[in-house]
């Protein structure tokens, strides 16, 4: 029968195999082994066995000459692979020699479910040859996985990662561990990857320690996931794995948006506190794939997290509504026609409002703990977030002092920070959530928190990081755009400051706030410290547009158009200097006062109270230009 290998070009194989003396290690603990031509034994450290002598010849038959071997392809730390032609079904397969006699057991007593294995990042296993003990493998092809360099995209590898915890979830899901995930047993062609190489194999729940594995790429000997593995082994080797894959871009490459955040994920992943590690496929899987949009930096639409609740908020700061009436009441006026607001047109949020504002942490889909334990939990955490919204930080913090969340649990330190926020202590709140960020750093809301927290603490530059990846990533979280046009005009870029609040989608129901933002954003005299930010005319010229399109009552719209006329006042004051902010001597022109008091005295018309009413007036009567008499 003709062996057919669609596709697949010829593979490379070992001629005159030998495992060179210098290169013999235990596969198990790494110390030097087969010394003085020995090649089979037992490794003096840890007494794992091993064999580094290939028992079957190019032309040998197996299994009553079903399998024809073609060559050797490799060897492993316990074993040769050989290609082989399946005389009966016309393909090509491996046969994996399996020395140690823990996995020999598990594949002739599990051969019937392991061969019911499909899955499509799952190298098929065909069946188990009693006779010399080899596992026969589907021939996968394609080149093993390796460290991807700087000038490829990383998204791909990570993209690759996915379907390495899919198969995984899907090799758990029917209770086996493989429990030896290490780059070259991935094998990547076709835009897929394959898990190959069960030579390690053993089934879930496996009471005996394990003994057959990669150092380079396992937990440390004396692991919990060594003495009793469960799934967290193969999601440590995982994890050790993507670091080794992910290698170059980690040690160079931090400038990068999401490096940081794979950092942080792998971190976790590969954690020395195995409580502190990913306890499923499916959780690694749901972080990775939010570092993955971070690391695209292309916004998605209304993403759903598994992790926390919606953010039913905006935290614009004031900067999406336009300035209220009082603030123009409180208004003075200097000598040379000046107005001085009594308060800055916009602000950040404060931290009463941002605690109260920020979202709770949803049911855990991955708690361990179930029935009335969880339920309690949840109770608890619900009391203590309602407390926060309520302005009650102490009594927070005493329901979540009672909780029964255990130290590793980050929900703990979500609600640490809240309260933290809510007792205005934004530093201290910014280490908890630090701490959040590190648990599940494939979350935006966490980063989102730390921008509002520098934003408080006075720290723009940070504030601006934060909220430009989550606003890069992000569309459904609004508080981030409104972050990231606060930041923008603080350095000047108000065209920016437009663009940022345009990601905020059309069917939000802060989409008319953003557009509100916008056009303030283009006409708004920023005041703060010594300097006052004065916009162009142009860009004035280009607020009044905008504005048009904004379905305004008429009092929101006069108090919009006195916001235009005080800052084209304040443009004609700042022509008059040098540039480089107010000019202290050059008033406002004729024309300028006169059009700032038609639009006093038209607000005024709004004034709830008779004093207010006053103070309009007297604002107008003293922007009003003197009148020159001709006589």
């Amino acid at each position: 029968m003709a062996i057919e290998q669609a596709h697949e070009p010829e593979p490379a194989l070992l001629e005159g195999a030998r495992v060179p003396e210098r290169q013999r290690r235990c596969a198990n603990c790494g110390e030097p082994v087969g010394r003085g031509g020995r090649e089979e034994g037992n490794c003096p450290r840890c007494r794992a066995w091993f064999d580094f002598m290939p028992r079957l010849r190019p032309g040998d038959g197996v299994d009553n000459n079903r399998y024809k071997v073609r060559g050797v392809l490799s060897h492993g730390g316990f074993g040769w692979a050989y290609l082989a032609d399946d005389t009966q079904l016309g393909h090509r397969v491996v046969l994996k020699g399996l020395i140690n006699d823990q996995v020999a057991e598990t594949v002739e007593r599990e051969r019937t479910h392991l061969t019911a294995l499909e899955h499509p990042y799952i190298v098929r296993i065909w069946g188990y040859v009693s006779d010399g003990r080899y596992l026969v493998l589907d021939y996968a092809g394609g080149r093993t996985a390796r460290p991807v360099n700087l000038t490829e995209p990383l998204a791909p590898a990570l993209a690759l990662g996915l379907q390495l915890l899919e198969a995984l979830d899907y090799l758990h899901g029917r209770g086996f561990l493989h429990c030896d995930v290490k780059p070259a047993n991935i094998v990547r062609g076709a835009g897929r990857l394959r898990l190959i190489d069960f030579g390690s194999v053993r089934t879930v729940g496996d009471p005996t320690p394990i003994s057959t594995f990669t150092a380079a790429y396992s937990p440390e000997p004396g692991d919990p996931e060594c003495m009793r593995p469960t799934a967290g082994f193969d999601l440590y080797c995982a994890g050790r794995t993507l670091q080794e894959i992910c290698r170059k871009y980690l040690d160079a490459r931090a400038d990068l948006p999401g490096v940081e955040s794979l950092r942080l994920l792998l971190d976790r992943a590969t954690h020395r506190e195995p409580a502190r590690r990913f306890v499923s496929a499916r959780q690694f899987a749901e972080q990775l794939s939010g570092v993955i949009q971070q690391v695209i930096g292309r916004p998605t639409e209304a993403h759903r997290s598994v992790v926390f609740a919606s953010m039913a908020h905006a935290l614009d700061g004031g900067l999406g509504e336009v300035m209220p009436l009082d603030r123009w009441a409180g208004a003075r006026v200097t000598g040379t026609g000046r107005v001085r607001l009594p308060a800055a047109p916009f602000g950040h949020p404060t931290p009463a409002e941002v605690s109260g504002a920020l979202p709770a942490v949803l049911p855990d889909p991955w708690d361990v703990a179930t029935g009335d334990s969880a339920a309690e939990v949840e109770a608890q955490l619900e009391a203590c977030h309602a407390a926060v919204r309520q302005g009650s930080p102490a009594t927070a913090a005493a329901l979540l002092g009672k909780s029964a969340l255990s130290a590793a649990d980050w929900r703990a330190d979500w609600y640490r920070g809240l309260i933290l926020l809510a007792e205005a202590r934004a530093d201290l709140a910014a280490r908890a959530f630090e701490r959040v960020r590190a648990a599940v750093p494939g979350e935006l809301v966490p980063l989102l928190a730390l921008g509002l927290c520098a934003e408080l603490q006075g720290a723009s530059a940070d504030a601006a990081t934060c909220y430009t990846m989550v606003s890069d990533t992000e569309r459904s979280l609004i508080a981030a755009h409104f972050g990231r046009a606060r930041s923008l005009l603080a350095d000047g870029q108000r065209g920016a400051a437009v663009a940022a609040l345009d990601r905020v989608p059309r069917e939000s129901r802060f989409e008319r706030a953003a557009r509100i933002a916008a056009v303030r954003s283009l006409s708004v005299v920023i005041t703060g410290g010594e300097r006052t930010a004065v916009p162009e005319t142009a860009d004035v010229e280009r607020a009044r547009g905008l504005s048009k399109n904004l379905d305004l009552d008429e009092l929101s719209g006069a108090l919009l158009d006195i916001e235009f006329a005080y800052a084209e006042a304040a443009g004609e004051n700042r022509a008059g200097g040098n540039g480089a902010g107010e000019n202290k001597t050059v008033p406002p022109s004729g024309a300028a006062r006169a059009e700032l008091e038609r639009a006093l005295r038209r607000i005024a018309a709004f004034a709830p109270s008779e004093r207010s009413h006053t103070a309009l007036i007297d604002v107008a009567n003293s922007v009003r230009p003197a009148t020159i008499w001709s006589w």
